[in-house]
């Protein structure tokens, strides 16, 4: 078969989960555990194996030709609105169903460990192939509203695997406020979709580029579609994004969703749903260079969202919460990047990201499945001695999120702050280079607390100060002295015993394997190359462009040099802080240091308790209004009075429908004396 041949069946890719995905839904119950986390995982890595399939003829491909699009059949056509069922085959859409069937296939693999004895096992695993499916959809839909149609899926899965154990009052709030955070963004994404289709008349991807290339002049001369227009789709769209990928505003939602099996958080945080918002952004950058307002916009907004959340995070004390900040941080970089022109820059951190991420993820979840469910890093401390590959591999991570050379974040958090610097844009670099600091003080933080010091755990375990919380706010949300709440913990309800050991071999290979792929991973896109091993830049020029590189190498190394000092600084810090422990009263040191800052930081500098207040309090009040006066007094209202109006008439009408003869000749009769009478009048 021919290289296009091959690559019409590139909708194998997701009809593997979503096949999956259906036959444990139907006949899990039957299957059951073992074999259903088998069977999803397995149907996963079947789609692995097909996407470097449709790498292979891709790549076969002259570059300038590497623009294929499946049309499957046609699924809305109505007047001039016509849109396809179809998927796109190109670097970027080939580069995205790689990771996220390669990372979700170790995930996978891991929660067969992780949930074993959960009374719901193929239910969950049903849920994580509906999630890959929906996420591979978003990834390869021709068109905006084939995007739209994973989008949602993606939000869906999302909710239902959130609130997964929905027994816990926690779990269920979390997944309903994911959802409807998200349906917010959903929203902008929608009106984005109108505005396109009503200028452009065309939902396509090929309505904004031609054989993968963005055109530079693909606006020009369309009637009405000017900069303000432009502008207004990409930002737009940028909200549908912030949703997706946790940008400040619209963020709230992500540290909730720990309440999640632990390969649900990774899932999310690695491979599917925050990099969504990415991908959009990444997709429709023929927008972007037509509004450089908008990317400005989009810029400072991932640039603050990564400080911002590297702030909460210094003082959190879950263990996954500190995660879920770092990747709403991380995420702000993959922002600033697109809003500089990066786009290539995005997609390598983007994927860098997911191998350390998942790594993180996973190493937290090994964690606690040791330590009896435990999620308050106070209570833990030197484990590494009873989890040698949990610690050896989380440690790994550590380093790659700290951008430590050579391993993958520092190529590719390096290169998006060396483009922002090469933009002219030195405040965008300036709070990327401090937030990378904090990153390294906040991660070294947790794994000294978790892996090193002294033991806090059983018998050695300090009862935390208890320092009220704010109503409205959440658990570990509070001050870091905060006590933390046990029946929040990841799992089943309930702490036993702590006996630390290390985790099964079905939950440890995957550490080990995502281990390398984040220590090796850098060598897809050594950035500023003279050598040409740029290969994922390379591989995306037909679809995206970060400009010409820079004629110099020794710029870039300054920068990445200075970065990678700032890095050092921050571990060296967080090393002296935390190479003991924490005293025996278990009190944190850091609140102290911070100051007044410890309680803002601590209540995530109270974004989420005024979206509590202000939706618990003038909105509720305006929303009860609207139903009252606004749904039944004027709109019911107006509905009901023409009813009663028609009701009225019809009633008076039916008085004269008497049935009896005579009534109607008097009728007629009256009606003839009357026309004879204006007959006479006129002729008079």
């Amino acid at each position: 078969m021919s290289a296009q041949q091959w690559l019409d069946l590139v909708w194998i890719v997701p009809a593997l989960p979503l096949f999956g995905a259906a036959l444990l839904l139907l006949f899990g119950k039957r299957i059951g555990e073992p074999l259903a986390g088998w069977i999803a995982t397995g149907l996963l890595a079947l789609s692995f194996l097909w996407s470097i399939v449709m790498f292979a003829e891709l790549r076969s491909i002259p570059a300038e030709q590497r623009h294929h699009v499946l049309k499957m059949f046609d699924w809305i056509s109505a007047g001039r609105f016509h849109v396809s069922f179809g998927f796109l085959v190109d670097p970027l859409s080939v580069t995205m169903i790689l990771f996220v069937t390669g990372i979700g296939t170790l995930i996978h693999l891991y929660a067969i460990g992780y949930m074993h004895g959960d009374s719901r096992f193929s239910r969950f695993f049903a849920y994580l192939n509906l999630f890959a499916a929906s996420m591979l959809v978003l990834i390869l839909g021709s068109s905006f509203l084939m995007t739209f149609l994973g989008w949602e899926g993606v939000g869906l899965c999302s909710y239902l695997l959130i609130s997964f154990w929905f027994e816990r009052e926690t779990a269920a709030v979390a997944g309903k406020k994911a959802f409807i955070t998200n349906r917010v963004g959903d929203f902008g994404f929608m009106l984005a979709m109108f505005l396109i289709f009503e200028r452009l008349g065309t939902l396509d991807y090929g309505g904004i580029s031609s054989s993968g290339h963005v055109i530079p002049s693909a606006f020009t001369g369309v009637p009405g579609l000017g900069s303000g227009t432009v502008t207004a789709i990409a930002l737009l769209l940028f909200v549908g994004a912030m949703g997706k990928s946790a940008q400040i505003g619209l963020h709230i939602w992500l540290p909730d969703a720990m309440e999640g099996p632990t390969p649900v958080s990774a899932l999310i945080h690695a491979a599917t749903m925050v990099t969504a918002g990415v991908y959009l952004m990444c997709r429709s950058s023929a927008f972007l260079l037509h509004s450089g307002d908008a990317a400005t916009v989009i810029g400072y907004v991932g640039a603050i969202t990564a400080l911002y959340a590297a702030t909460v995070a210094l003082v959190n004390n879950d263990i996954k919460k500190v995660l879920a900040y770092s990747t709403i941080s991380q995420l702000g970089y993959m922002f600033l990047a697109v809003g500089v022109g990066a786009y290539s820059a995005a997609i390598f951190h983007m994927v860098t990201h997911a191998f350390f991420k998942a790594l993180l993820f996973l190493g937290a979840g090994s964690v606690m499945h040791g330590m009896s469910d435990e999620q308050d890093m106070r209570r833990m401390g030197r484990l590494r001695r009873y989890m040698p590959i949990t610690a050896a591999t989380f440690i790994v991570g550590w380093l790659t999120i700290a951008g430590i050379f050579p391993l993958a974040g520092f190529w590719s958090k390096d290169e998006i702050l060396a483009k922002a610097w090469f933009a002219h844009d030195y405040a965008l670099w300036g709070l990327g280079v401090v937030a990378a600091v904090l990153t390294a003080f906040y991660m070294t933080r947790q794994v000294y607390l978790v892996f090193f010091g002294n033991a806090r755990w059983d018998d050695h375990r300090p009862e935390p100060d208890v320092v009220p919380v704010i109503a409205g706010a959440s658990d570990d949300d509070a001050p870091a002295g905060a006590a933390h709440d046990d029946s929040a913990s990841d799992g089943h309800a309930g702490h036993g015993p702590v006996h630390p050991h290390e985790s099964p071999g079905l939950m440890t290979l995957p550490l080990v394997i995502l281990a390398i792929l984040s220590i090796f991973g850098g060598l897809l896109d050594l950035p500023f190359s003279k050598q040409g091993w740029d290969f994922l830049t390379r591989w995306l020029e037909p679809v995206l462009s970060d400009g010409a590189p820079p004629t110099s190498f020794s710029l870039p190394l300054a920068l990445a040099t200075l970065a990678s000092v700032g890095a050092v600084i921050g571990i060296v810090i967080g090393i002296a802080m935390y190479r003991r422990g924490l005293p025996a009263s278990g009190e944190d040191p850091l609140p102290a240091k911070l100051g007044p800052l410890a309680r803002l930081f601590g209540h995530a500098w109270y974004i989420d308790e005024g979206v509590s207040a202000a939706v618990g309090g003038p909105g509720r009040k305006t929303a009860q209004w609207i139903a009252s006066t606004v749904d039944q007094g004027i709109i019911d209202g107006a509905v009901v009075g023409v009813a009663s109006l028609v009701r009225g008439g019809g009633s008076g009408l039916r008085r004269m429908q008497t049935g009896l003869v005579r009534n109607y000749a008097l009728a007629i009769l009256i009606g003839a004396a009357a026309l004879l009478l204006y007959i006479a009048v006129r002729a008079g």
